[in-house]
């Protein structure tokens, strides 16, 4: 098994909706309106399906976009021919021209854009908690930083992580220093309530 068929094996892209965003991250339509926005690991894109008659100003990244159509099925081969189905639709609106919202294929820890982008950056069950290294995690949170456009703000949910035992025992200790060297460069930075991590740009 190569990286990638190793990777689509452990993480399926999935189509969390819009309201399960708004309880995990603390937003509204209302917090999003006239901001530009990028979701990062935004799968499926349910959460800019589910909010399209707002005309919302939406960027969706994810390396699931970089797949060609036939690459992306190929990643849910395993499931019965009813919930391919269902899933196909869903497949089906991510591939026709008219989508809804900006897809672009990249990686959470190396985004495609220019610095000072977007006013909001979401991650709901993006990075870190799929991370696999602290590295990884490092990079993600200095790229969303990076991305932030003055007194932007992003919204990450959970700051936890699945593969705890592979990152190793200080790696609680060795984020802390991530976010205090953010802090250092200006940043606004706390973890609420069950793991959600407010990144403000001051």
């Amino acid at each position: 098994m190569n990286t990638r068929e190793k990777m689509w094996s452990e993480i399926r892209p999935t189509g969390r909706s819009a309201d399960e965003y708004f309880k995990d991250l603390d937003i509204s339509v209302e917090f999003l309106e006239g901001k530009k926005i990028l979701d990062i690991g935004s799968g499926l894109n349910r959460f800019a399906r589910d909010l399209k008659k707002h005309n919302l100003d939406i960027v969706s990244v994810d390396a699931f976009y970089a797949l060609t159509p036939e690459q992306r099925e190929e990643v849910f081969d395993e499931l019965t021919p009813n919930n391919f189905k269902t899933l196909k639709k869903d497949l089906d609106r991510i591939t026709r021209p008219q989508k809804d919202s900006e897809l672009v294929g990249g990686m959470a820890e190396s985004l495609p854009f220019m610095s000072e982008t977007f006013d909001v950056v979401l991650a709901e069950f993006s990075l870190p908690n799929h991370a696999e290294t602290f590295e990884q995690v490092r990079d993600f949170l200095f790229e969303v930083a990076r991305v932030l456009k003055p007194k932007g703000e992003a919204r990450i949910y959970p700051m936890r992580f699945r593969k705890m035992h592979e990152l190793g025992p200080d790696i609680e200790q060795k984020i802390n220093g991530v976010f205090n060297e953010l802090r250092k460069m200006g940043f606004g930075v706390s973890v609420i309530g069950d793991g959600l991590l407010n990144l403000s740009k001051l």
